[in-house]
C-alpha cells in the first residue's frame, strides 16, 4: 500500500510538471507611466527559448522588442504619436518565427507636457487672446499678462489717468 502511494504521488507530480512544462506564457498586466514613457509587463510564465513580448506604439514603426528579465518586460520610449496627449498600444507574445501565440493586450498611456513657458495676453473678460491683441479697455483688448510657467497673472498699466494708470496709487 506505501508503494502504491509513493506512485501515485511521484505519477501526480510528474503529471504536474510535465503539464506547466508546456504552459503558454501570457501577459497578466500592463502598465505605462511618466514623460518618456515607461512600458511594463508581468508574465504567467517564463518565455520559451526565442519567444519575445513585442508592443506596438501605434506610432508607424510597427512592432518593438521589449527586454525581459524572468517575469518582467520593460521598454522605455519617447517615440510616441506626435501631436496627440492621449494613444493607445498593443503587447503580445510572439513565438521565434514571429507568431502571436494567444491574445493581445490592449492600453492607453497618456502623454505628460513638459510645463508650458512663455506669457499669454489675457482680455478684459478673462480669456486668453493672441499675440496680435492690442491693449485697450474693450472686452476683447489686452488687460492683463498671464506667466504660463508659474500661473501668475498682471495687469499692464497705461497712461491714460483711467484706473489702470500708472501713477494711480492703491492700497
Amino acid at each position: 500500500m506505501q508503494k502504491s502511494n509513493f506512485l501515485l504521488t511521484l505519477t501526480l507530480l510528474a503529471m504536474s510538471i510535465w503539464t506547466n512544462a508546456f504552459a503558454e506564457p501570457a501577459i497578466t498586466g500592463a502598465s505605462a507611466t511618466g514623460t518618456t514613457i515607461k512600458f511594463t509587463v508581468q508574465l504567467s510564465e517564463k518565455l520559451f527559448s526565442g519567444y519575445k513580448v513585442k508592443i506596438d506604439l501605434q506610432n508607424g514603426k510597427g512592432f518593438v522588442a521589449m527586454k525581459c528579465s524572468a517575469l518582467t518586460c520593460t521598454l522605455s520610449s519617447n517615440a510616441l504619436p506626435v501631436g496627440v496627449s492621449q494613444a493607445t498600444y498593443k503587447i503580445g507574445v510572439y513565438n521565434a518565427q514571429g507568431v502571436l501565440q494567444g491574445s493581445t493586450t490592449d492600453g492607453t498611456y497618456t502623454i505628460i507636457s513638459a510645463p508650458t513657458t512663455g506669457y499669454s495676453k489675457i482680455s478684459n473678460t478673462g480669456s486668453v487672446l493672441p499675440d496680435s491683441a492690442i491693449l485697450g479697455s474693450d472686452q476683447n483688448d489686452w488687460a492683463c499678462t498671464k506667466d504660463n510657467k508659474t500661473g501668475l497673472v498682471w495687469e499692464v498699466k497705461t497712461m491714460d489717468g483711467g484706473l489702470r494708470d500708472m501713477s494711480q496709487k492703491y492700497t
